[in-house]
């Protein structure tokens, strides 16, 4: 028997992926993930046997399917956010935090995956950032939302990693463009696509407070060692 090609069993595993979302998604996610398996199951068998998927002459058809993958993602964790919104993030929230995160950088992983290319060039800027947003969007919201703890200092990391690469400088080089849209170019060059962009910076600048903050209690909360107490010091007693 001849082994099955891995690529082909990738795009199965990828179908396999899309229905196992379906099949946990909130009512306004399943009509966008079953759009997906259908645009899949309709990939002529040129595309569908090829022993690689990177090499398509033209690719334009799974960047399709991959970005129809996308838009899925972002409704149905769109309608599974609202109660944690509502909520202010009361409670024990930190798992479906996790779990909502992970489903956000389905798509993010799959483009690498499936045609060993980078999110931006095959789900496109706009929807590879808005993914960015969502899922660290999340994590400053869970943050703000319970200042009074300290904060998850890893997952603020993976927040703030996301802000960043949302917000990536843009090569205007070759762009002709004349002096009055001179401020536009710049702030477009320095990755500020969009009010969105923009509050992505605001919200990231808010982590770094909530992080330096929560670091310098925890070292002002440290006793001091033996050598540097006894070092200290006295205060003169009257």
């Amino acid at each position: 028997n001849e082994l099955p090609d891995p690529k082909q069993a990738l795009i199965e595993n990828f179908v396999q992926h899309v229905a196992a979302l379906r099949d946990a998604s909130t009512a306004a996610g399943i009509p966008h993930y079953v759009k997906v398996i259908e645009k899949v199951r309709e990939l002529p068998p040129e595309i569908r046997e090829r022993p690689t998927l990177n090499e398509l002459p033209d690719p334009k058809l799974l960047h399709e399917i991959l970005q129809a993958f996308a838009v899925a993602v972002l409704e149905d964790v769109h309608e599974e956010q609202k109660p944690l919104v509502e909520n202010s993030f009361a409670g024990d929230v930190l798992p479906t935090i996790l779990r909502l995160r992970e489903r956000i950088s389905s798509p993010l992983d799959w483009s690498r995956r499936l045609l060993e290319e980078e999110p931006g060039i095959v789900l496109g800027r706009e929807i590879a950032d808005t993914l960015l947003w969502q899922r660290a969007e999340l994590v400053y919201m869970h943050t703000v939302s319970r200042k009074d703890q300290a904060p998850n200092m890893p997952l603020l990391t993976a927040a703030l990693d996301d802000f960043d690469a949302m917000t990536a400088p843009v090569d205007l080089t070759n762009t002709q463009r004349g002096p009055e849209s001179e401020m536009c170019a710049t702030l477009v060059s320095q990755g500020i696509l969009s009010d969105v962009h923009l509050l992505a910076l605001a919200y990231a600048g808010e982590l770094c407070r909530v992080a330096y903050t929560s670091l310098a209690d925890a070292v002002a909360a440290e006793p001091l060692p033996a050598a540097a107490a006894a070092a200290a010091p006295s205060v003169p007693s009257e």
